[in-house]
C-alpha cells in the first residue's frame, strides 16, 4: 500500500486499537458505533484500525493546517486509502454481465461517496468530542457539520443520534508524533519540494519538530540534506528564497541549529521536569510535615474533646440526680398546716420564697419552695422557722431538724452549709442579723395571728 510522502511525515499507522491513545470510554464509543454501522459501510471487510488510521491521519491534518476550515469540500474529496477487494464496486447481481463503462463510472462513484462520508462522519464525531479543540479544528468542524447537512449523508443521523446518547469528552489535547518510516527514505526532490514548500524554513522545521524521538530526528535531518543535495543545493551557499513561500529555504546550517535547538528544549524539559518533581518532593515532604502536625492537633483536640465529653456527662448525671431529688421533693406537714403554710406565703408575697406548683394529676397539683433570699437569711429563716414548728430534736442538744426543709426546698442542698454557719454565728454575743430578718420576723408575727385565730 502506497503513501504519500505527505502522509508519512504527519502519521504513523496504528496496529491496534488501544494505540490511538483514546481516553477508555471513548474508545467504546466509537468501537461500538463501528460494529453497528460496518454492515452499511462498502469496505465492510475493513477492521476497525484500518478506518482509524485514515480518522487519525485526516485529524493529524486537519491540525496541522491552520487554513483547513477554509477547505472542507476539499478534505471531502481527499483520497481515502483502505484494503479492498475491486470487485466492491461492481454490482453484486450484475458481476456475471457485461455492461456499459458509464455505469460503472456512476456506481463507482456512488460508492466513493459513502465511503469518503463513513470516514468523515468517525472524523465529525471525533471532533465533537474534544473540549477545548484550536480555534482552526473547531471551525473545521463547523464547516463539516453545515456540508453534512445538505450533501444527505446517509451516516449523519445515526451517527449523530449515537453522539448524543453516548457524550463522552475528550480533556487531552490532539498530539502528532509520527516516528520515522523507511518509506520516507529515497522520496523524489519533487515530492520534498511538494510537502515543504520548496524547502521553506518554516515548513522543514514544522515536519522536524514533530518527530519526538531524537534518532528518528537525525535520520530524517539527513534525509533533508540529501535532498537538498540532490536538488542541486549548495549547502554553504547564502539562504535562498522558497520559489512557493517567498520565504528563505532551509541548508544544512538551518537543520543543524534545529537540532540543537531541540535538543536544548529538551534539556531544559528534562531540567524543568526533574525540578518539577525535586518541588514535588520537597512539597510531599512539606505535606507530610503537616500531616504529622495535623494528626497532634487532632490527638490533642480528641484528647479535649473526651475530657469535655466526660465533664459533659457527669454533668448530665447531676442535672438528671438533681432532677430526680427535685421530683422526690415534697412539701411536708409542718408547710402545709398553721403557721407553716401562712409564713410560707407572707415570704412569697416578700419576694424570699418562690411557689412552684407542678402537675401529678389532670386535676391535681403539688407545690415545692425555691428560696430566694441569700444564704444567711435562709440560715435565720430555718433558725427561727425551727422554734416557730417545734422542728427541733428533744434533749440538751436541741439541735434542729433539717429534714422538713431539705424535703421542702428545691435549693436546699446548696444553701444547708452557709445557712449553718450562719446559724453558729448568730448565737453570738452581739451578732448582727442578716439583711431581710425583720421580713422573716414579720410573716412569723402575722402567721402567729392567724393560726390563734382559726384555734379560738
Amino acid at each position: 500500500m502506497e503513501y504519500s510522502l505527505k502522509r508519512l511525515l504527519i502519521y504513523t499507522n496504528k496496529e491496534e486499537k488501544e494505540e490511538f491513545g483514546l481516553p477508555e470510554d471513548v474508545l467504546r464509543v466509537f468501537y461500538g458505533l463501528f460494529i453497528t454501522s460496518k454492515v452499511r459501510f462498502p469496505y465492510s471487510n475493513a477492521s476497525f484500525t484500518q478506518v482509524f488510521n485514515e480518522v487519525f491521519y485526516i485529524l493529524s491534518c486537519i491540525h496541522v493546517d491552520k487554513n483547513s476550515a477554509e477547505h472542507v469540500s476539499q478534505y471531502l474529496n481527499s483520497t481515502i486509502i483502505l484494503p479492498h477487494n475491486e470487485e466492491i464496486f461492481i454490482k453484486p447481481d450484475e458481476r456475471e454481465c457485461m455492461y456499459d463503462e458509464m455505469e460503472r463510472v456512476e456506481y463507482n462513484k456512488q460508492q466513493s461517496f459513502l465511503v469518503q462520508r463513513y470516514i468523515f462522519s468517525f472524523v465529525w464525531m471525533a471532533l465533537s468530542m474534544y473540549k477545548n479543540p484550536p480555534e482552526h479544528v473547531h471551525y473545521f468542524l463547523v464547516g463539516l457539520e453545515a456540508v453534512f447537512k445538505s450533501d444527505n449523508n446517509p451516516y449523519y443521523d445515526e451517527f449523530k443520534s449515537y453522539r448524543k446518547s453516548h457524550p463522552v469528552k475528550i480533556d487531552q489535547p490532539f498530539i502528532i508524533r509520527p516516528r520515522l518510516d523507511i518509506r520516507i527514505m529515497q522520496r523524489s526532490v519533487e515530492e520534498w519540494k511538494e510537502v515543504t514548500l520548496d524547502f521553506d524554513r518554516k515548513a522543514v522545521s514544522s515536519i522536524v519538530c514533530r518527530f519526538v524521538d531524537e534518532e528518528d530526528r537525525r535520520m530524517l535531518v539527513d534525509e533533508i540534506k540529501r535532498v537538498l543535495a540532490d536538488a542541486n543545493e549548495d549547502p554553504n551557499s547564502s539562504p535562498k528564497v522558497s520559489m512557493v513561500s517567498h520565504r528563505l529555504k532551509a541548508n544544512n546550517a538551518f537543520l543543524d541549529d534545529i537540532l540543537k535547538q531541540k535538543e536544548e528544549e529538551e534539556k531544559q524539559a528534562v531540567e524543568l521536569e526533574q525540578a518539577v518533581e525535586q518541588s514535588k518532593e520537597e512539597r510531599i515532604k512539606e505535606l507530610e510535615g503537616q500531616v504529622s502536625d495535623l494528626k497532634d492537633e487532632k490527638k490533642n483536640l480528641e484528647h479535649e474533646r473526651d475530657n469535655w465529653k466526660r465533664k459533659y456527662e457527669l454533668l448530665i448525671r447531676q442535672i438528671n440526680e438533681r432532677n430526680r431529688k427535685i421530683q422526690e421533693k415534697r412539701l411536708p406537714i409542718e408547710f402545709r398546716d398553721l403557721p407553716g403554710m401562712e409564713i410560707i406565703n407572707q415570704l412569697s408575697q416578700a419576694g424570699l420564697i418562690k411557689i412552684h406548683r407542678r402537675q401529678i394529676t389532670s386535676d391535681a397539683f403539688e407545690e415545692i419552695l425555691e428560696w430566694k433570699g441569700s444564704k444567711k437569711l435562709f440560715g435565720y429563716f430555718v433558725e427561727r422557722v425551727a422554734d416557730e414548728l417545734s422542728l427541733r430534736k428533744s434533749g440538751k442538744s436541741g439541735n434542729i431538724i433539717w429534714e422538713p426543709f431539705m424535703q421542702a426546698f428545691i435549693n436546699a442542698e446548696r444553701l444547708r452549709h452557709e445557712a449553718a454557719s450562719a446559724i453558729s454565728a448568730m448565737k453570738k454575743k452581739g451578732a448582727l442579723m442578716p439583711d431581710g430578718a425583720d421580713k422573716i420576723e414579720d410573716a412569723i408575727e402575722y402567721a402567729e395571728g392567724i393560726a390563734a385565730q382559726y384555734k379560738n
